[in-house]
């Protein structure tokens, strides 16, 4: 069975520059609860004390959705999440050489001693324990898979596998996930990282490898290039490899306003799955293709989140794109010359490097229709 792990307000606020009160943390906890995520991951108690507020708020709420807390793997961070009422914790810690050289100054053996000791003081109180371990991409498969062992033995609830570099392609991705699998009784999750743009790649081959929990962020927004963007995930899933999610698909696109709206930002208009140009069309070879059957160039139907098909004429648009589009605009094209008025539409075009405005195209459809009449009165234009 499939889990989704919602980071937008953990990992999605270390976006630069990017904050969440805790009314907002409130508001999209439920969003994501009631759209069909059931596992939120809200902040990291030893940020500040605004931060323990929020996560109080929400271990108090009756947000359908367990409340993780994410936590370094030390006492203290331990003891704020509990005392904020979290008891799911997220514990991590670097498991690559470098990070524990060059970051923690320690070595493996170091790791291998405290870390399930952390595991075990937090599950001793009652916690259920997620153990993140940082840089895994980087880490020995040896030292992973003893390292997951132990961690396993300490009472870890599962175990998440973080790209934190971005740096897995989907065939590592693939042997990563499965070396685990295969060593482990726990669930695995996955967290990857956009830093090479593969992160939705490797999270559906994490899945495919066996990983039960996969970690996303509505708009993939996440500490540096961000981490799997939710819509990207959840829609892969549906229509590429036609499993279920159990996500309300509807709702991706409200998720995505309404975080819009909270940071101030604009829609990249080339964004996967929700960006406009995904159902605008110039090129002649598409719009006759979507007239005769969406289907021939959408998997996705716009109509799923509530988005409308847009057709635009210009540089690549055919007459059957032209002729649809002036029904549509109320203008009648047996009156003109369809191949002329398509041609005049590709000049001008070409001309001002930008397709045409709807007063364009009546501009020049109503030149047409004067220039059809002069021919028919027999009138003569100098």
């Amino acid at each position: 069975m499939m889990h989704l792990v919602d980071n937008t307000l953990r990992d999605g606020e270390q976006s630069p520059g990017v904050m969440f009160s805790g009314k907002e943390k409130l508001t999209f906890a439920y969003l994501l609860a009631d759209s069909g995520i059931k596992h939120i991951e809200a902040g990291c108690p030893a940020v500040c004390r605004e931060e323990r507020q929020s996560l109080q708020f929400l271990a108090k709420s009756k947000i359908d959705a367990t409340i993780y807390s994410w936590n370094r793997a030390v006492r203290k961070d331990v003891e704020l999440s509990f005392s904020c009422g979290i008891n799911d914790l997220i514990i991590s810690m670097p498991v690559s050489d470098q990070m524990i050289t060059g970051k923690l100054r320690k070595n493996r053996n170091y790791i291998l001693d405290y870390f399930p000791k952390i595991i075990e003081f937090a599950v001793e109180r009652g916690a259920k324990v997620v153990c993140g371990l940082e840089d895994a991409s980087r880490a020995d498969l040896d030292f992973l898979k003893n390292l997951c062992l132990e961690l396993e033995k300490a009472g870890a609830a599962r175990i998440r596998i973080s790209d934190t570099l971005g740096i897995l392609y989907p065939a590592k991705t693939t042997l990563l996930i499965g070396e685990i699998k295969d060593h482990i009784k726990i669930p695995v999750e996955f967290h990857g990282h956009n830093n090479f743009g593969l992160a939705n790649a490797n999270s559906i081959s994490a899945y495919l490898a066996g990983a039960e929990f996969i970690d996303t962020s509505i708009l993939g927004i996440g500490d540096g290039c961000g981490i799997t963007p939710l819509e990207e995930f959840v829609c892969s899933v549906e229509y590429i490899l036609n499993m279920k999610t159990g996500v309300n698909m509807a709702a991706l696109k409200s998720l995505a306003d309404a975080l819009q709206i909270a940071l101030g930002l604009e829609l990249w208009p080339w964004k996967p799955i929700l960006g406009k140009n995904n159902y605008t069309h110039e090129s002649g070879i598409h719009i006759d293709g979507l007239l005769k059957a969406p289907e021939n160039y959408e998997v996705i139907s716009p109509e799923i989140f509530g988005i409308r098909r847009k057709f635009i004429l210009g540089k690549h648009s055919g007459k059957h794109a032209v002729e649809y589009y002036c029904k549509t605009l109320g203008l009648e094209t047996s009156s003109v010359n369809l191949d002329r008025f398509t041609n005049l539409i590709k000049e001008k075009t070409i001309a001002q490097k930008k397709t045409l405005s709807v007063e364009e195209i009546r501009e020049l459809y109503f030149m047409l229709i004067n220039e059809n009449h002069n021919i028919q009165s027999g009138a003569v234009c100098f």
